[in-house]
């Protein structure tokens, strides 16, 4: 959570994220059989502590990760933890219903102007999947 609200500098995301973790959204500290999974990752592979610690908790609770770090998400294959892009996230929420086709385009746009960095054929792979305007 400290990373995502960027240490004492807000990021485009904190106040979603904030938003969230009132309503549906769980936050927890790790334990410590998680803390020590995460600060070995730490000195073993080549990833950030927000990933480290996202990646011990994915394993621990038997879930998959959310990220988009490319290297994260090769280390996370080679442990057996399963990821899952935040795009893929928005299709399938766009695919539930649970966003509408103007929701989901608006949120891969915020997403992209937050930093996300998307292949150009992938967004559009992405874009053409919501339809038109």
């Amino acid at each position: 959570m400290e990373e995502i609200l960027g240490g004492g500098q807000p990021r485009p995301e904190s106040r979603a994220i904030l938003d969230a973790s009132e309503t549906w959204l769980e936050t927890r500290p790790l334990s410590p059989k998680e803390r020590e999974d995460a600060d070995s990752l730490l000195r073993g592979a080549p990833v950030g502590r927000g990933e480290a610690e996202t990646l011990a908790l994915a394993a621990s609770l038997g879930m998959a990760a959310l990220m988009d770090d490319r290297i994260a998400i090769d280390v996370a294959r080679i442990r057996g933890t399963e990821t899952r892009w935040t795009t893929s996230v928005v299709l399938e929420a766009y695919r539930a219903g649970a966003l509408d086709r103007k929701g989901a385009t608006e949120t891969i746009e915020n997403l992209v102007a937050a930093g996300l960095w998307i292949r150009q054929d992938v967004l559009l792979r992405i874009l053409a999947t919501l339809g038109p305007d």
